[in-house]
C-alpha cells in the first residue's frame, strides 16, 4: 500500500513532447508528463485523449495534467491524433493503439510500467478511447510497434457519444 502525503513542497514534473508515429509525412506527437520522484517506480499511466467532435482539439486542449496527475505520481500522456475530414474513422483509433503500443515499447526509457497503462478520453475522444480499449486485438491496430499489445488496463469515457443513431437529437 502506497499512501501519498502531501507536502508544501511542489513535486517538480518533467513535459517532454516525443513523436511516436509518422504518418502522411508528419509526426504525431504526446506530450509526457513524468512526475521526477514517482511515488511508485514503475510509474502507472494514463493516456489522455482529448475531445473535439473528431474534427478538433489538440493535445493541450485538457486539464492541467502536471498540477492534478502527474504531481501525484501518474505518468500522463497526452495525445495528438489525426482530425477528421483529413481522415476518416478508423485512423483516429488507430492513432490511439498505435500510441499505447509506443508507450508499451518505450517504457523502460521513461520508467513507465507497461502492464498499468490507462485510457482517459473527454467526448469525441471519450469514444476513441472506449473503442481503442474494447476493440479485438488485431482491430483497428494502423501500422506501428506492432510487435506490443494495445491492451490497456482500464478505460475512462468521459461522456463520450455512443448512440450515433440519437445523438443529435
Amino acid at each position: 500500500l502506497v499512501v501519498y502525503v502531501p507536502t508544501q513542497e511542489t513535486p517538480r514534473v518533467e513535459k517532454r513532447t516525443l513523436p511516436y508515429a509518422s504518418r502522411d509525412g508528419r509526426d504525431l506527437v504526446l506530450d509526457l508528463y513524468v512526475p521526477a520522484a514517482p511515488l511508485r517506480r514503475p510509474a502507472p499511466v494514463i493516456v489522455f485523449v482529448h475531445g473535439g467532435g473528431w474534427s478538433g482539439g489538440t493535445r493541450t486542449t485538457g486539464p492541467d495534467f502536471e498540477r492534478y496527475f502527474a504531481r501525484d505520481g501518474f505518468v500522463m500522456a497526452s495525445i495528438e491524433y489525426r482530425l477528421t475530414p483529413a481522415v476518416t474513422f478508423p485512423a483516429n483509433v488507430e492513432d490511439v493503439r498505435t500510441a499505447v503500443r509506443w508507450l508499451k515499447a518505450n517504457a523502460n526509457a521513461h520508467g513507465l510500467d507497461a502492464d498499468r497503462i490507462c485510457l482517459w478520453g473527454t467526448s469525441a475522444g471519450g469514444h476513441l478511447a472506449a473503442v481503442a480499449a474494447h476493440a479485438p486485438e488485431g482491430t483497428f491496430d494502423g501500422a506501428g510497434t506492432l510487435a506490443q499489445s494495445s491492451a490497456v488496463r482500464c478505460v475512462l469515457d468521459a461522456y463520450g457519444p455512443t448512440k450515433f443513431d440519437v445523438m443529435d437529437q
